[in-house]
């Protein structure tokens, strides 16, 4: 078994452990849950509700949508067409797992939302979609860079993007923080079953 398969494991089994606590309404996780959505409310004024109510869309379906073409055409001209084109199907493939999750689970958004959406709350798309789209360009772009700095910088900022796409949506109360906790789960096992997967054609080739 690979390192992959073993860690994909392990972000599945944690995950359902964190689904089984949100359907049971364990007292500890809405304690979690309710303390995020207090110290994210500590910073709320109206200057940064309505700076973040703007940066979260950076993570909307839509402008991934955008940045994901950017980030392949980018990864074309750098790595090649097989590393861009792998890139923006995967992309396209695990913002769609996780839509689809989001109706089978049903739970249903905090109740003190600041803005009007729709939909089920678990996991975050948004969040998702801010993970997915770092982690290939970490993967694809990245750490292809000779500029150590260049490279650790990058890694940061895309870090830096994940984390403050989680808080916004606790901070504008449309999700949980169980919420974006699931979506970096989800995607831990998901990109560790897309690795197991790669490395296997991979060495399948190798024994041709």
């Amino acid at each position: 078994m690979s390192k992959y398969i073993r860690n994909a494991l392990l972000f599945l089994i944690f995950f359902l452990i964190l689904l089984y606590l949100v359907k049971s309404a364990n007292p500890w996780l809405l304690v979690c849950d309710q303390l995020a959505q207090k110290l994210t409310g500590l910073l709320l004024n109206p200057t940064s509700f309505a700076l973040i109510k703007v940066l979260t869309n950076l993570a909307s379906y839509q402008a991934t949508s955008v940045l994901g073409f950017v980030l392949a055409g980018v990864i074309w001209f750098k790595t090649g067409f097989v590393n861009a084109s792998t890139c923006i199907v995967l992309l396209g493939i695990l913002n769609f797992i996780c839509g689809q999750s989001k109706p089978l689970i049903q739970r249903a958004r905090p109740a003190n939302k600041l803005v009007e959406i729709g939909g089920f709350s678990f996991p975050s798309g948004h969040t998702f979609a801010a993970v997915s789209l770092a982690v290939l360009a970490c993967y694809f772009l990245f750490s292809h860079f000779k500029h150590r700095y260049l490279k650790q910088t990058c890694y940061l900022l895309a870090g830096g993007f994940v984390l403050f796409i989680a808080f916004s949506r606790v901070f504008l109360r449309v999700h949980y923080f169980s919420d974006t906790l699931a979506s970096v789960l989800l995607f831990g096992f998901l990109w560790n079953l897309f690795l197991a997967i790669r490395l296997f054609i991979a060495q399948s080739c190798n024994r041709v």
